[in-house]
């Protein structure tokens, strides 16, 4: 999930430019983009530290070869994640035009169910405080920028980068899955404090260290024994 920018920065000039043209060398990007070389060269670099850009270097007749520039499969797989919000966009609103608001719900519900199951195997079991130090790290992988408070009750989760940015804007429902997917992952009772789209300048939410959420059929299997057998009652 990309980090929330403005439309037309330098970054996606650049990146756009080079999925038009294909590979440029720094000169040929200065003088597209209309900037001086010398003020380009630390974006570049920049850019491709970030992952956004591949850098190879040929040689064109004597003389130092030049370093080439392209995009990187990072960069076309945040193009294509921009066109599927859209397409997500417009799934969601045919659906509440043509459903109930019961029907809106159960659907998110069935999306928050499977976000979990592909997160699951990512965050793993243990503590609240454990899963959440692994949430913590794959959100801020995927580009979502976000802080952790522990104190001795409870750890709040603020995420200042909204994961359905646009898309929870006029869907609030979306941010109650969001809310139920956190606790199914963390296995503890999450409280939303916060909503950026209430005006808050983040998503703010308390983890419940204390008391953790009665596991799941597929938990308890999992925690079962080795060996152990389920219980049967005698008959009489």
């Amino acid at each position: 999930m990309p980090i929330e920018e403005e439309p037309g920065s330098r970054r996606q000039q650049i990146v756009a430019l080079l999925l038009r043209q294909g590979p440029m060398t720094i000169a040929d990007l200065a003088d597209a983009l209309g900037v001086a070389k010398t003020s380009l060269r630390p974006q570049l670099d920049r850019l491709v530290l970030q992952g956004w850009l591949d850098r190879d270097r040929r040689r064109k007749g004597p003389g130092r070869p030049a370093d080439v520039f392209s995009a990187s499969d990072r960069s076309r797989q945040d193009s294509a994640q921009q066109t599927m919000g859209e397409l997500a966009w417009f799934l969601l609103e045919e659906v509440a035009d043509t459903e109930t608001r019961s029907k809106v719900t159960s659907v998110l519900d069935g999306v928050g169910r499977r976000v979990t199951s592909r997160l699951r195997p990512i965050i793993g079991d243990g503590p609240p405080s454990e899963r959440l130090r692994r949430l913590s790290e794959y959100l801020s992988q995927r580009g979502i920028l976000n802080d952790t408070k522990e104190s001795r009750q409870a750890i709040t989760l603020s995420i200042h980068t909204c994961p359905y940015v646009g898309l929870a804007d006029g869907h609030q429902q979306i941010c109650a899955m969001h809310r139920r997917t956190l606790a199914d992952l963390l296995g503890a009772k999450t409280a939303e404090h916060r909503c950026r789209h209430e005006g808050q300048r983040c998503c703010e939410f308390a983890v419940n260290v204390g008391s953790s959420k009665p596991a799941s059929g597929a938990e308890r299997k999992r925690k079962r024994p080795a060996g152990a057998k389920k219980k049967t009652k005698r008959r009489k």
